[in-house]
């Protein structure tokens, strides 16, 4: 029975039908087509295969994928990823730089060791002469920053055959003021760890003592215009109170090089002059040891 009912079905599935267009006021035939219920089942399915392929093709091979929501990019995915880790990195570098920066000024500035409400909470101190200052000790942190300074392979100046066996005294300084005179002595005992020149031009040219590579350019508050030089054989010099800085850092210069201009800027001085520091393997000395200031 099902078999019978089964072929029926199909039997009637394959009745031909004509279909024809014809001009309604002519009655003349236009077009004439012989059709059945699985001619036109093959034909709508075949039609709606074709369509739905075609459409996801164009949507895979095609940038338009990314406009459907949910779907994305694996390549875009990865890029910014990868941008946020760099931008963490960045941001971390940036933080280290701005503590190094700090550190340095705060060395500059005398504040080593201080709290921010310490730095913030003191008043201006009153005028002064600079022959009488009391700068503040040389303490680890100094020394411990100086010797990072130095050891910077950006601004190596000499071998490593050197190992600062060169004697100082067998070196050539410039007097990093020509005509100058010293005011005050260098006095560690008090916490004058360099020496103030004076000059009878108020602004006389600062002179670099030997070769080297500039290491701080800044300004501060108490010390006014400062400049620092990485020399061979372990030297740092550091010259403070100037009225203008003529080298940046980074910077190669060679002795006698114009690096600065004397001047009275900082809250610790009360007339053009020089504070000179000179330091060897992280500790100071009496730059008239060596050069001939006078």
């Amino acid at each position: 029975m099902d078999l019978k009912k089964q072929k029926s079905t199909l039997e009637k599935l394959k009745i031909k039908y004509r279909l024809v267009i014809m001009n309604d006021e002519s009655l003349e035939e236009r077009l004439s087509m012989r059709l059945s219920k699985m001619n036109v089942y093959v034909v709508a399915s075949t039609l709606f295969v074709v369509t739905v392929l075609a459409t996801t093709a164009f949507i895979i091979l095609t940038p338009l994928k990314e406009y459907i929501p949910g779907y994305g990019d694996v390549g875009v995915q990865e890029r910014a990823i990868s941008l946020t880790y760099t931008a963490d990195s960045l941001e971390e570098k940036l933080r280290e730089q701005t503590q190094y920066i700090q550190t340095i000024k705060d060395i500059i500035n005398g504040d080593v060791g201080k709290t921010d409400q310490e730095k913030g909470a003191e008043d201006v101190e009153p005028e002064r002469e600079y022959s009488q200052l009391v700068l503040d000790h040389h303490s680890q942190e100094d020394s411990m920053l100086r010797a990072e300074v130095e050891n910077l392979d950006n601004y190596a100046l000499v071998e490593s055959q050197d190992n600062g066996r060169v004697g100082l005294r067998d070196l050539y300084f410039f007097s990093p003021v020509s005509d100058g005179l010293v005011s005050d002595k260098f006095a560690p005992d008090r916490n004058h760890y360099g020496v103030d020149l004076t000059s009878p031009t108020e602004s006389a040219p600062i002179k670099s003592i030997l070769d080297g590579v500039v290491v701080l350019d800044t300004w501060s508050l108490e010390t006014g215009y400062v400049i620092g030089i990485q020399h061979r054989s372990n030297l740092l010099s550091f010259y403070k109170h100037n009225s203008d800085l003529m080298k940046k850092t980074g910077n190669f210069v060679k002795a006698g090089d114009v690096i600065a201009v004397m001047g009275n800027s900082g809250e610790q001085t009360t007339g053009p002059h020089l504070h000179f520091e000179l330091w060897y393997n992280q500790s100071p000395i009496d730059p008239t040891e060596y050069i001939n200031l006078n």
